[in-house]
């Protein structure tokens, strides 16, 4: 019984850590996210955001923090949630490759456990 608690515990752990690289690895993805994106906003314009890092503790699940590349508010940063990042995420840029990372790394009711 020992042994298959300490190989639980192992899984635990590389499969936290798999998760942390996975989200690691989109920070300096580019993102256009459109005006309405923002509280109280209006509009359709997009504004060029990039990932600049994350936050695993974050209690409502926007683990990314962002921030605008546009000139008009370049100290602004922003939490966005995964479900955001796959929508916005700039297609266009090289090795960009995006996955449901719900289905594949986790169930995101239990990411707080990293």
């Amino acid at each position: 019984m020992e042994d298959l608690n300490q190989h639980a515990a192992s899984v635990k752990y590389k499969n936290k850590e798999a998760k942390k690289k996975f989200l690691q690895s989109l920070i300096g993805l580019k993102l256009n996210v459109p005006e309405h994106w923002w509280i109280d906003s209006r509009g359709n314009k997009l504004w060029k955001c990039v990932v600049e890092s994350i936050n695993l503790d974050d209690e409502y699940r926007r683990y990314f923090i962002i921030k605008c590349t546009d000139v008009a508010f370049p100290e602004d940063r922003h939490t966005m949630s995964y479900k955001d990042i796959r929508k916005y995420a700039d297609m266009k840029q090289d090795g960009i490759v995006l996955f449901d990372i719900y289905d594949v790394l986790f169930d995101p009711y239990q990411i707080n456990e990293m």
